[in-house]
């Protein structure tokens, strides 16, 4: 379909039928769009974008990260403890996270250097944020299935960046 731009003496006439197809497409996109907005929040209520923030010192976070990491990494981390992770150029402070289905965690994370994604991929799950230095997310998750999850940096940190991977195993 090729279009050409109209003369001055043929814009007082009508829509041709490309033009009023095109309305129609954009007009029905729009709506679907719209009705996606509004309906979201009743199909996934539990989703929730981090609501609350921390400015902290890089160093003391690490050492928080690093002492959950040395206490449970490989280990059920029980129902109650906050978890406490820290991406840092090109791994995270955690191997292994194992949790419990239907357990609700509170998660907070940082980033010791630069800019990092903080994306859980999985079947029932599928949560991305974006890390930034100095600041600490926090966020609530639960998993509905057993499995296994991928805990994956999704914003470009340098050279090793495609080795940046976590495992979250529901049990």
């Amino acid at each position: 379909m090729v279009f050409k731009s109209k003369k001055v003496e043929e814009w007082d006439k009508g829509l041709t039928t490309e033009e009023k197809l095109w309305i129609v497409i954009a007009v029905v996109f729009a709506l679907m769009m719209a009705v996606t907005t509004l309906v979201w929040p009743i199909i996934n209520p539990t989703h929730e974008v981090p609501t609350t923030t921390l400015t902290i010192d890089s160093k003391a976070f690490e050492n928080l990260a690093l002492n959950f990491s040395a206490k449970y990494d490989g280990k059920p981390v029980p129902a109650g403890q906050t978890i406490y992770i820290l991406a840092r150029q090109y791994y995270w402070s955690i191997s292994k996270l194992v949790l419990y289905k239907g357990i609700e965690y509170e998660i907070m994370v940082s980033s010791f250097d630069v800019v990092h994604g903080f994306e859980i991929v999985g079947n029932d799950v599928v949560f991305n944020l974006m890390v930034i230095p100095g600041i600490v997310y926090v966020f609530h998750i639960s998993f509905n299935q057993r499995g296994v999850y991928y805990l994956i940096c999704n914003e470009y940190c340098g050279y090793g960046h495609s080795y940046m991977r976590a495992l979250i195993e529901v049990i």
